[in-house]
């Protein structure tokens, strides 16, 4: 069965597009992304890798948030729906470490829910390797200043003060 035997040219590249991204050389990045596009939805064999989670950390590397976000979420959907645990573990820590990144405060709550729950399922699963990556995003999570646009409107800390006092008279 022609299906059962694995790609390995995707494979190969999906490995260049870890070590990319891993390394923070985006000079390939561009190139990685294109090749990768069309398999958007598969999963990389034998192995069980999301392209789109790849694709997503390719855009993220290339500052290309919204593609970054789209990948994340189509990678998320997928390992949900075919119950790769594994791997939707992996997604959840990238897009969590992607999100406390951006240094939005929704961006990081949403990145302290993703901690949380991806901690469960790396202790269930003894990924020892991702669980200290999460320590370690948790631990970046919880020394991060107050965001820039924790009060409405993006008022600064300051202003907010300033507010309260002619508030209460």
């Amino acid at each position: 069965d022609a299906s059962a035997v694995p790609d390995w040219t995707l494979a190969a590249a999906a490995g260049l597009a870890i070590i990319s991204v891993d390394s923070g050389d985006d000079s390939e990045a561009e190139n990685l992304f294109k090749r990768l596009l069309p398999h958007s939805g598969e999963f990389v064999r034998p192995a069980v890798f999301s392209i789109d989670r790849i694709l997503a950390n390719l855009a993220a590397l290339q500052k290309r948030n919204d593609v970054a976000r789209a990948h994340f979420g189509t990678a998320i959907e997928l390992c949900t729906r075919g119950g790769f645990v594994p791997e939707l573990a992996r997604t959840q820590t990238d897009l969590a470490g992607f999100l406390i990144g951006l240094g939005d405060a929704a961006d990081r709550e949403l990145a302290s829910e993703l901690i949380e729950s991806v901690t469960v399922t790396v202790t269930q699963l003894k990924m020892v390797p991702l669980s200290v990556r999460v320590a370690a995003l948790k631990e970046a999570l919880s020394t991060l200043p107050a965001s820039k646009n924790s009060h409405p409107d993006g008022l600064t800390d300051r202003e907010v003060e300033v507010l309260k006092v002619l508030a209460t008279g």
